[in-house]
C-alpha cells in the first residue's frame, strides 16, 4: 500500500488532522520502514504543506523517523565465529585489531576461491577494517610480509597441512577432535581426509571419494585459542578434504542457526556459564557435490553430523548409540572401563560429569534395568571409577545437573528417588576396546 494512502490523514483538510497524523506516523515509523521512494513522497507533501506549524512538526518527525536508531540484528554464527577479527566499539584506536584471513596461491592462483568469496563476503571493511586477506605460495610460502607477528586473529582456508612453514600451526592444541590427514601412499585416491582423533579407540577417518556423478567429502569448522608470542591467537579453520568440503564449510558457517535460544541451549548441554569468544568450538559435516565435465563451480550439499563445545558431547543430536569399551568386551565395575562412544564419539567429560556418566552405564549393564535407585547409584562402589562417588549435597540435584542436563540429556529422566533411561531412543552395550594406535576407515555415501 501507498505510504500516502496508508496515512491519508496527511492529505486531509483540516491542519490539526494533519498535524496528528504526522505524529502517528512517527510513532509506528518501526512497524514500517520506508523505502527510498516514500521517503521521496513525503518530502515533497512538506514541501506543498501550507500550514507552517504542520510543516515544523512534519519535518520534526520525519527527521526523528530518518535518524531514529535501529535495533541491531541478531548476532548470526559467522559473526560469533569471526568476533575477535573485528573492532568493537568500546575499543580505541590504541587497541587496534590486527587480523588475517589466510588462503593458497598455486600455479592456477588462488585455491578455495569460492570459500573466499563466501568469507569475504561476510566480511565487510567497515565492521572488519583491521582484516587483512593474504595469498602464500604453496610451494615455497614466505611469510614474512603476512604479518603473523601482529595477528590476534587468523582464518585459515583450507586444510593447514597447505601452509607450510607457518609457525602458527605448530602451536595448535594438540587435543583437537578432528584433523585433515593425508591419505596413505596405498590409497587410490589422492583426496585428502577428515580424521576424527580419539586418543584411546583409536582414529576414525572420513575419505574423500568421488566417482563419475558426485564427490563426497567431509569437512571442519573449528575456533580456537593458542598463546603465541606472550599473546592469546584466536584461530579459526575452514577446511575439508577437498574443495567441495571447504566451500560447504564456508557455506554452513554463514547460514548456520545460531538464535540465541539455541545458544543458551548449547552451553547448558555443555556445562558452561555462557559461550563467548574464547570458546573453543569443533564442527564436522559431510558435504557432496555433483562433478561435471568440464568442470563448473561446485554446488555443494551439506549435512551436519557434529557440534562440539569444548569437550561436550554432541550438540546436534542425542546419542543414539553408547558404547561401554573394555579391554576384555565384558564389565564388572567401573574401573573395567576404558572410555565411553557416544556414537563414535569419545566422550571426554569434565571428571565429575564422567564418573556420573560411567556409574548409571555400568549398572546397566550388570543389572540390564533402566530403571535405578539413586541410593543405590550412590551407595554401590562397584559403579565409580576407584570406587570414590563425587556427589556433595542433594544426590537428585547431582545426577540431573550432571546426566539429564548435560551428557545424556534427552535419554535419561531424574526422579525424586530413581531414574529411568529412555532406551527406545539409545542403545548401551559394552564393547572390546580398541587399541590407541589403530585407526578405521568410514567411507559414507
Amino acid at each position: 500500500m501507498d505510504i500516502l494512502t496508508r496515512y491519508s490523514g496527511l492529505r486531509n483538510k483540516d491542519a490539526l488532522a494533519r498535524k496528528v497524523s504526522w505524529k502517528r506516523l512517527r510513532e509506528e515509523y518501526g512497524d514500517h520502514p520506508f523505502s527510498p521512494r516514500e521517503v521521496n513522497e513525503l518530502r515533497l507533501l512538506l514541501l506543498d504543506e501550507p500550514d507552517p506549524d504542520v510543516r515544523t512538526t512534519g519535518i520534526i518527525c520525519l527527521d526523528q523517523m530518518l535518524h531514529s536508531p535501529t535495533p541491531a540484528p541478531e548476532e548470526g554464527f559467522h559473526d560469533w565465529l569471526f568476533h575477535s577479527f573485528r573492532q568493537t566499539r568500546g575499543e580505541g584506536k590504541q587497541a587496534t585489531k590486527h587480523s588475517l584471513v589466510v588462503t593458497v596461491c598455486d600455479d592456477a592462483y588462488v585455491r578455495d576461491v569460492q570459500a573466499l568469496v563466501e568469507v569475504a563476503r561476510r566480511l565487510p571493511s567497515d565492521r572488519y577494517s583491521q582484516t587483512v586477506f593474504r595469498h602464500v605460495a604453496l610451494q615455497s610460502p614466505d611469510w614474512a610480509d603476512v604479518g603473523l607477528n601482529r595477528a590476534e586473529a587468523i582464518c585459515f582456508i583450507g586444510r593447514p597441512s597447505m601452509f607450510k612453514d607457518c609457525r602458527i600451526i605448530d602451536h595448535f592444541p594438540s587435543d583437537l577432535r578432528f584433523s585433515i590427514e593425508p591419505p596413505d601412499v596405498d590409497e587410490p585416491e589422492g583426496f585428502f581426509r577428515v580424521s576424527q582423533n580419539r586418543p584411546k579407540a583409536g582414529r576414525l577417518m572420513y575419505p574423500t571419494t568421488e566417482d563419475s556423478l558426485r564427490r563426497h567429502d567431509h569437512a571442519i569448522v573449528q575456533r580456537f585459542v593458542i598463546r603465541m608470542g606472550g599473546r592469546d591467537v584466536t584461530v579459526v579453520v575452514i577446511a575439508g578434504g577437498s574443495s567441495v568440503g571447504t566451500l560447504g564449510a564456508a557455506q554452513w558457517a554463514s547460514a548456520f542457526e545460531w538464535g540465541a535460544a539455541r545458544r543458551n541451549e548449547f552451553a547448558r548441554v555443555a556445562g558452561l556459564d555462557a559461550i563467548d569468544s574464547s570458546t573453543r568450538i569443533e564442527a564436522f559435516l559431510t558435504v557432496s557435490a555433483r562433478v561435471h565435465k568440464p568442470a563448473r563451480p561446485w554446488r555443494p550439499e551439506i549435512e551436519e553430523r557434529g557440534l562440539f563445545l569444548h569437550k561436550s558431547r554432541n550438540l546436534l543430536k542425542v546419542p543414539a548409540r553408547i558404547s561401554v569399551a573394555t579391554d576384555s568386551g565384558s564389565v564388572q565395575n567401573a574401573n573395567d572401563v576404558r572410555y565411553l562412544l557416544f556414537d563414535d564419539d569419545e566422550m571426554e567429560f569434565g571428571t565429575v560429569d564422567y564418573a556420573a556418566a560411567v556409574a548409571v552405564c555400568v549398572k546397566y549393564c550388570i543389572d540390564e534395568q533402566p530403571e535405578m535407585s539413586i541410593k543405590d547409584l550412590v551407595s554401590d562402589q562397584r559403579l565409580w571409577p576407584k570406587g570414590i562417588c563425587p556427589v556433595k549435597g542433594g544426590a537428585c540435584t547431582f545426577f540431573r545437573d550432571h546426566l539429564q542436563r548435560r551428557s545424556f540429556n534427552g535419554i535419561i529422566e531424574v526422579g525424586a528417588s530413581s531414574l529411568q533411561l529412555k532406551l527406545d531412543n539409545c542403545k548401551i552395550a559394552v564393547i572390546p576396546a580398541q587399541s590407541s594406535a589403530s585407526s578405521m576407515m568410514v567411507r559414507t555415501a
